[in-house]
């Protein structure tokens, strides 16, 4: 028990001197060093507009070695404590240990599960990995909003296929195109079928004019009733032997399950998906 509020008090303590780094209002916190002033500038403008207009909060975080710690308890504890939204959702990248995870708080548990979480990782990891960051955390951001704005028009009602214009919604037209042929591939496209054709008929003429037909067994050149079995016996001469290891149990620390639901410190639920990059 002791060692429990132990931990939980380095948790705290880590994540406040975090804190104590981050003003109320930032959205971008770059303790890793990856980006320029100039690309943070440009990422914190970008999840200001995008808490803005979503109503949640976009937060991003970076640190070069958390210690150990878990990070998704370091990330939920970090906004939980950070002043921000209670709805809302946070990118945190160790560098130490190539880890990333994106946990969720609020609505946004269920706006954002683990399946919109995976593909969001589908198509950032790869700046992350390649060492584009600015690209990377941009993806972030605006896939999670589109990825939440889909659950708003499912809830409305609306599909992917709907539209919207001068607030009416509307069904564009759709353009058939019929692509045009030239005359050099009319004659390739024919030579190429004619050439089937002139194979099939000499084949077919061929095979008429081969009147030997081979024989693959012995039985056709024996006598009837002159081969009598009086012993049968099987002898296997080799054996094959397949070994399969056996697969070991994953004992993984913290306070979640296979990155599904889980609670920070603070008591507060928050979801969160991740990997490494």
């Amino acid at each position: 028990m002791m060692k429990k509020q132990i931990w939980i008090l380095c948790t705290l303590l880590t994540v406040l001197l975090t804190l104590a780094v981050a003003a109320d209002g930032v959205y971008v916190i770059d303790n890793a060093g990856l980006l320029s002033d100039d690309a943070r500038e440009r990422l914190e403008d970008a999840a200001e507009n995008a808490s803005a207009e979503m109503g949640v909060d976009f937060v991003i975080l970076t640190e070069y070695g958390i210690g150990g710690e878990d990070p998704y308890m370091y990330a939920a504890d970090f906004y939980d404590y950070g002043g921000y939204a209670m709805d809302g959702v946070i990118l945190f990248l160790d560098m130490e240990e190539r880890n990333w995870c994106i946990i969720t708080s609020g609505s946004c548990i269920s706006g954002v599960d683990n399946t919109e979480i995976d593909r969001i990782g589908d198509v950032m990891v790869p700046y992350l990995s390649s060492g584009d960051y600015e690209t990377g955390f941009s993806v972030f951001l605006e896939e999670t909003a589109y990825w939440m704005t889909e659950v708003v028009w499912a809830d409305d009602g609306y599909t992917d296929d709907d539209y919207f214009y001068d607030d009416e919604y509307y069904d564009p037209p759709r353009v058939e195109y019929q692509k045009t042929v030239s005359v050099p591939q009319c004659i390739a496209v024919g030579g190429v079928i004619g050439l089937i054709v002139a194979l099939i008929v000499c084949f077919t003429m061929r095979s008429k004019m081969n009147t030997a037909k081979p024989q693959f067994a012995a039985g056709f050149y024996m006598v009837d009733n002159s081969f009598e079995l009086l012993h049968s016996r099987d002898r296997f001469l080799y054996s094959n032997v397949s070994k399969v290891a056996r697969p070991k149990e994953n004992h993984s620390g913290g306070s979640r399950s296979g990155g599904g639901s889980f609670r920070g410190s603070s008591g507060r639920s928050h979801g969160g998906g991740g990997g490494r990059f």
